[in-house]
């Protein structure tokens, strides 16, 4: 943890202090309930909470923690979001376009790559084809607003719905399934030859086999 405080200091002009649950929560701009998911999920706490008594935490041992579990996610999304990448990648790579001028003569290779040149360029003239950069970065875009939005859906639901733990709980296991499963669809989708399956009949990941 000292390595983890130094790494992640409280912000210039926060003065360090021992505070109770909501006193970190309202610190945090979270709910109650998310401080406790936090502690279960391995946040430091200074001292447990017993019958008649607070939980007491270190602002900055906290502050470092969670800056910590938000830094190792995005490293881990960033992780994931690139090998979607490669592996969409070798997908739109692979096939057997890629040996369509094998047999050609200079001359009529040649002929045949302006044709397609200009073949592509009418395409995106006409709004037919786009760049697969640019449709990375709309996925890319478009996942990041999802992440975004569920991670964010429990805190907002308890403090518009006003639900409990249990259920702001189930709902957080909920929303980080949905993740999980987008990212293996994605993952799947472009990541797996459809026709490359395992004796049960689901697709084989590629990882192994690039």
């Amino acid at each position: 943890m000292a390595e983890l405080t130094t790494q992640y200091p409280l912000p210039e002009g926060v003065i360090d202090a021992r505070v109770n649950r909501g006193q970190l929560a309202d610190a945090f701009n979270v709910s109650a309930n998310t401080i406790d998911k936090w502690r279960r999920d391995g946040m430091p706490v200074l001292q447990d909470g017993t019958n008649g008594q607070s939980y007491v935490f270190q602002l900055s041992a906290c502050w470092a923690w969670r800056a910590g579990e938000v830094e190792g996610k995005k490293q881990r999304d960033a992780e994931a979001e690139r090998s979607v990448r490669q592996l969409r990648m070798a997908f739109l790579n692979r096939g057997e376009g890629r040996d369509a001028d094998a047999g050609m003569s200079p001359l009529e290779a040649r002929a045949h790559a302006e044709a397609e040149l200009r073949l592509n360029q009418v395409g995106r003239e006409r709004g037919e084809l786009v760049y697969v950069s640019d449709v990375t970065d709309g996925i890319e875009a478009i996942f990041a607003n999802i992440r975004e939005v569920l991670q964010s859906l429990p805190d907002w639901m308890e403090r518009e719905a006003a639900m409990d733990a249990a259920s702001i709980d189930a709902l957080t296991r909920r929303c980080d399934g949905a993740l999980e499963g987008l990212a293996e669809t994605i993952a799947e989708r472009f990541g797996a030859d459809p026709g490359d399956r395992d004796d049960a009949g689901h697709p084989q990941d590629r990882a192994a086999r690039l």
